[in-house]
């Protein structure tokens, strides 16, 4: 998707498919949106958002409080815009559907990243989670859309989550699509071979969460990792994880259960990640549809 800032907003990489919707017509800005995409977006607005942009419309003055300094800009708002009332319900529409289109661009930014260098490896789907420093800050720039596209998903960063010496902090990779490049479906069955050895000092984790709420999915159990007892391993010590509705049988301690009709996405973390994950000459395979690889109905 290319960037937006002002005028225009195009939103060209469909999102999971349990989003299909109606068109939506935005009346601030000129905005193309695939109909596959905003349905459940808008669905999911939350309360407090709808009641702010209420009490916005109904309470708030929309023309400039008078100040010294607006250089009288307050005089010519009013000339312009003598009706408070509805210039204030015009804002407060405005700001409820600026909040579904904010929702929108942040959904894209973050589960369909276009960052250079965002992915961990060319020839893998699993991405950087954090694309930052954690000042958030460059010589010339803000990083407002990498900051969004992490804190869509996510709270709180550190030196310690983005570090480069071997053994030391985290390493968070993120997953939302499978090897061929479909969304995650909750009604589906994934598998994740880890290989054997994974580059990390302590241990390592894989976590699933819902797409729309960027929080653990309402199961009992949304994280597997090396230190869960009873975790099935190969005769070379690889480790296949299965994530989907139902356990394979004699998988049980190696799934992870997802809600048919629900999408999800992976972080799969490295507690003191080595020098084969830094120097990226380690490859964590992506994650296979059980039925397209086995042709399973």
């Amino acid at each position: 998707m290319p960037r937006a800032y002002a005028a225009t907003i195009t939103v060209d990489d469909p999102l999971p498919p349990d989003v299909a919707i109606a068109p939506l017509t935005i009346r601030t800005v000129a905005i193309g949106v695939n109909p596959k995409i905003a349905r459940r977006a808008l669905e999911k607005q939350r309360a407090d958002e709808l009641e702010y942009a209420q009490l916005l419309e109904d309470n708030v003055p929309a023309a400039p409080i008078y100040s010294e300094l607006d250089g009288g800009m307050n005089k010519v708002f009013l000339a312009r815009f003598p009706d408070r009332v509805t210039l204030s319900k015009r804002l407060g529409l405005d700001l409820a559907q600026g909040a579904l289109v904010g929702e929108l661009m942040s959904m894209s930014i973050s589960y369909a990243k276009r960052f250079e260098n965002s992915y961990y490896r060319p020839d893998t789907k699993w991405a950087y989670v954090i694309m930052f420093d954690p000042s958030q800050e460059k010589k010339n720039y803000s990083e407002l859309d990498e900051r969004a596209d992490y804190f869509y998903e996510a709270v709180t960063s550190s030196k310690g989550m983005v570090s480069t010496t071997p053994g030391i902090g985290q390493a968070y990779l993120g997953a939302y699509k499978d090897k061929n490049d479909k969304w995650f479906d909750g009604g589906k069955t994934y598998k994740l071979t880890v290989p054997p050895n994974p580059p990390a000092k302590q241990f390592w984790s894989l976590t699933i969460y819902d797409t729309y709420n960027r929080i653990g999915i309402d199961n009992k159990n949304t994280d597997l990792s090396s230190r869960d007892e009873g975790l099935r391993k190969n005769p070379d010590g690889s480790v296949d994880l299965y994530v989907g509705p139902e356990a394979p049988a004699g998988y049980e301690k190696n799934w992870l259960q997802t809600n048919p009709g629900k999408s999800w996405f992976a972080y799969f973390r490295l507690y003191g990640p080595l020098e084969p994950y830094l120097s990226r000459s380690w490859k964590l395979p992506d994650f296979e549809d059980v039925a397209q690889t086995t042709g399973a109905k």
